[in-house]
Order: C-alpha cells, then sequence, then structure tokens
C-alpha cells in the first residue's frame, strides 16, 4: 500500500507539469464594440483567467497585438474580412499588457480605454475595411490555451453629422443683393449637447464647377469667391437645426451671366461631430433687366367683345375671367356662330364690357387692368388641360396703355370700335406670339435684352387680340394668362 501511494504521487503523467497552471481568455473570439464620438472614453475590460492543477503558483502573462497580416491569418474562418487595424494612439492598456497572477489568484481585468474620435477618423479614411483591435494572450514562462489565446475586437463608431436641409435651387439676382436662406441640421442624435460652428468649404469650388459641367453638359461660371459671403451655421445646446444667409453681391459679376456655386460643409468646429459629404449646388442668374411674374389677384378684365352671351346658364364657365383664376381646369371660349353686324354690346353685364355677337379673328379682344403701370417684357400662355384636344389659338398680339376709355353706341361711341377698342386709347405694341405649341404647359414669349434696350414697354391695361385660331377663326380658347415684369435694370430697382 505505501508503495503505490509513493509511486502514484511522483508519476508526473496524472498532471502533467503543463497543466499545473494554464492560461486563458474567459471570453475569446470576435467581440463587437458600438461607440458614439461623442462618448468620453469609453472602456472594455478583457478578463484572464488562470486555471490548472495548482492554484498556488505564479504566472506571467502579456497582451499582443497582431499585426495585420497575424490577424487575417488568425481570423480567416470569419469569411475572409478585410481587417485594418485601428491606431495605436486610438487606445489604451489602462493597466499596461503586462500581468503577473500572485498565488491563489485565478483572474486578472485588463481595461482597455479608446478614443472613438480617432477610430472614427480611420474608419473614414477606408470605409470597405472591417477595422479590429487584435489581442493575443502570449507567455515565455507559463502554458497559455491555444483555444482562448484570441480576442478580435471589431468597432463601429457613429458620429452626429451635420446634413443639408435643402435641395439644389436656381436663384436670380434682381437687384444688387441677393440673400439665400440656408438650413443644415445634426442627424445621428437624438439630442445635441454641444455648441459649435459649421461653415462652407470653398476649397474644391473651381474642380466641382467643371465636374458639374462636364456632366450635364452646362457652360456656368463658378461664382467668383469674393462674390458672396456666409455667416458660418451656429449650432446651440438643445437645438437640432441651424440657419444662415448667404449674401450675394452683384459687383464683380456680368449681366446675362449664369454663375454655379457649390455649397459643401466644412468641419464643424468640434471634433465629435463629422458633417455630410454631400454637395447640394446653387445655380445664380445675373440678368441685365430682373424679371418676376406678377400675382394676379387683384387684376380685372375690362373688355372682352367675344364670349358666351350668357343665355346659357353654363355659358358663365367660358367668361374672359377664367384667364385669371389661377385654375387650370377653367377657361375662356369666343363666342362663334354666325356675325352679327349690330350693336352687340350687352348694356345688361355689370362685370366688364362684354358683347353678345362673334367675331373673327383678328378682332377678338380682351383688354385686362392690372392694378397699376407695370414694365413688361413677356407673356405666358396656358392652353388646357381641362381640353387638351381643343388647342384653338394659333397666334396672338399683345399691346400695353397707361390708361383706358371706351363707350359703347349707345353712350355716343364708335360701332367699329368694339373690333380694336383704339379710339381713345395709345396702345403700344408688346409683343408677337406665334405659332403657340398646342401643349399643356405654360408657353413663354419674351423680349431679348437687346430688345428691351430700346425701351421697355409699360402701361396698367393689357391688350390681347387673337390674330389666328387652329380651327375656325371664330373659335379662340385660353386657359391662364401671365405676364413677365421688369423689376430692375442692372439691379437698379425701377418705378
Amino acid at each position: 500500500m505505501l508503495c503505490m501511494f509513493s509511486a502514484c504521487t511522483n508519476d508526473d503523467n496524472l498532471f502533467p507539469e503543463k497543466y499545473h497552471k494554464i492560461l486563458y481568455f474567459k471570453d475569446n473570439g470576435i467581440h463587437n464594440l458600438s461607440f458614439n464620438t461623442t462618448d468620453q472614453s469609453p472602456e472594455d475590460s478583457i478578463l484572464i483567467i488562470k486555471a490548472g492543477s495548482d492554484p498556488s503558483l505564479t504566472a506571467n502573462v502579456s497582451l499582443k497585438i497582431l499585426t495585420s497580416d497575424e490577424v487575417k491569418d488568425a481570423f480567416e474562418e470569419s469569411g475572409g474580412a478585410n481587417y485594418a487595424i485601428i491606431p495605436s494612439d486610438a487606445y489604451k492598456f489602462s493597466d499596461g499588457q503586462e500581468y503577473k497572477f500572485l498565488k491563489n489568484e485565478t483572474y486578472k481585468y485588463a481595461p482597455v480605454v479608446f478614443d472613438p474620435i480617432k477610430i472614427y477618423k480611420a474608419i473614414q479614411t477606408n470605409k470597405n475595411a472591417t477595422w479590429v483591435l487584435p489581442i493575443q494572450l502570449s507567455s515565455v514562462s507559463d502554458t497559455i490555451n491555444p483555444e482562448k489565446n484570441m480576442i478580435l475586437l471589431k468597432f463601429n463608431v457613429k458620429s452626429p453629422t451635420i446634413e443639408w436641409n435643402i435641395s439644389d435651387q436656381s436663384q436670380t439676382m434682381l437687384y444688387k443683393t441677393l440673400s439665400v436662406n440656408l438650413s443644415a441640421s445634426m442627424k445621428n442624435a437624438n439630442l445635441n449637447e454641444w455648441t459649435f460652428t459649421c461653415g462652407l468649404d470653398a476649397s474644391e469650388n473651381e474642380k466641382l464647377v467643371t465636374a458639374y459641367n462636364d456632366s450635364l453638359g452646362t457652360k456656368y461660371e463658378a461664382l467668383p469667391s469674393g462674390s458672396y459671403s456666409f455667416n458660418n451655421f451656429a449650432f446651440s445646446s438643445g437645438k437640432m437645426d441651424a440657419n444662415s444667409i448667404l449674401t450675394i453681391n452683384r459687383g464683380g459679376l456680368q449681366n446675362d451671366h449664369i454663375y454655379l456655386l457649390p455649397l459643401k460643409l466644412s468641419s464643424p468646429s468640434n471634433d465629435a461631430i463629422d458633417k455630410t459629404d454631400s454637395i447640394k449646388y446653387l445655380i445664380i442668374s445675373n440678368p441685365k433687366y430682373g424679371t418676376v411674374i406678377p400675382d394676379r389677384g387683384t387684376w380685372k378684365i375690362m373688355f372682352c367683345n367675344s364670349q358666351p352671351d350668357g343665355s346659357a346658364s353654363w355659358n358663365s364657365l367660358f367668361y374672359a375671367n377664367k384667364i385669371l383664376d389661377g385654375d387650370a381646369s377653367t377657361h375662356w371660349s369666343s363666342n362663334y356662330g354666325s356675325l352679327t353686324s349690330y350693336d352687340d354690346f350687352r348694356y345688361d353685364f355689370p362685370d366688364f364690357y362684354a358683347f353678345k355677337g362673334v367675331r373673327n379673328c383678328p378682332n377678338i379682344i380682351i383688354v385686362i387692368d392690372m392694378g397699376e403701370e407695370r414694365s413688361l417684357c413677356g407673356v405666358g400662355l396656358l392652353e388646357g388641360p381641362d381640353y387638351p384636344g381643343s388647342f384653338d389659338l394659333k397666334s396672338c398680339s399683345f399691346y400695353v396703355s397707361t390708361h383706358f376709355n371706351f363707350k359703347p353706341v349707345k353712350s355716343g361711341g364708335n360701332l367699329s370700335n368694339y373690333n380694336t377698342v383704339n379710339d381713345g386709347n395709345s396702345w403700344n405694341f408688346l409683343i408677337n406670339c406665334l405659332n403657340i405649341p398646342q401643349n399643356t404647359t405654360v408657353n413663354w414669349y419674351s423680349l431679348s435684352s437687346t430688345q428691351l434696350d430700346g425701351g421697355v414697354p409699360r402701361g396698367r391695361y393689357l391688350k390681347f387680340i387673337a390674330t389666328d385660331s387652329y380651327r375656325a377663326e371664330d373659335l379662340i380658347e385660353l386657359t391662364e394668362l401671365y405676364v413677365r415684369q421688369v423689376v430692375s435694370v442692372n439691379g437698379n430697382p425701377i418705378n
């Protein structure tokens, strides 16, 4: 019995020396870590275990960071990911990378502190890579469990990001300066806890304009840097949005040229906050003659010598005032049938000077009171889309006058004046509209800058004359009528 006991206690094969103590990671393998750049020094702890048959033994172990080649070999079973190792200054082992286990110590924590901003910036340099920190347990004196000796920390770092709240837009320089409202907002954050600014990056404007023109076949010029100014977006704590104004100055710009300004955000003043790479584009036209489409809300029909006579209830649906109502489903229609040669003035009609008879082109006339004198350079005509098959108006002419007079025959007027409205009026020619397209869009006819140099037509009253029809000479229809008004010359407002 004694011999047998002695033999057993001296047999090292029962507990080989390498198993007297063995070291390993408690949670080996791949671990996903998610941070935000605004996190302050986030920490993760790695648990190292000392086990074996003799807990009283001491041990020494090191944490080794693998190289790119080593991590590919060690973790090739993870799908052949394109691994990239985070920068060495993006993490720190708080207690170092060397650990000594004393007698009866069975575990130790290895805390690691991370810098999310540096990791995030590294990720931005190669977004296709999987960014990791590969850690291996090693020792020159003690046994390491080869099945549990590696940890792969994978990083997903998000950042609050400043995004545009605007789309591409086109603006026109009407006056000496143009103010453009810009807006941006913070994304990837539930609440803005910071105060910071974000501006515009103009360093690549020339390159971006060239690329834009090449892509779309345009010939826009880059807006000169000295022609605009911008107050940086100022984000304040608790606010997710910021607004500012881009001011464009006409000085240094050429008349009738079109400019392009790429809008690219610069890096925010807070390093923990990123900005979008999206670029918005602002197209700026700089015409010599600045124009607008005026509101027609107060405009009135003064005269129409061809419209349904009102004998049927439905006729009122086609009165001349329909061309000013802003409703594309209504329209004016001329009267048609047999011509009359007598006094066809409607003495009972209260809205405007109207007539019962039928007229042919070019004697179909409407006169509009625009409420005030306006300098005009063009007209817009909408036919349809209520009746897309009835595009009757082929050609027409427009005239303007500062005053308007009319007398029916019974008040001493001239019967022939019903077809011209020339008596007592001084009409100045505005524009001819020829071969009007038969479509459902607004067709614009405008005077050129060269034509306007000879004088801008001006008046309060606008005379429309239908000069030709695609069907019968007494049949004209029109849905809406617009004008283009000159409000400035060389950026200077006109009265």
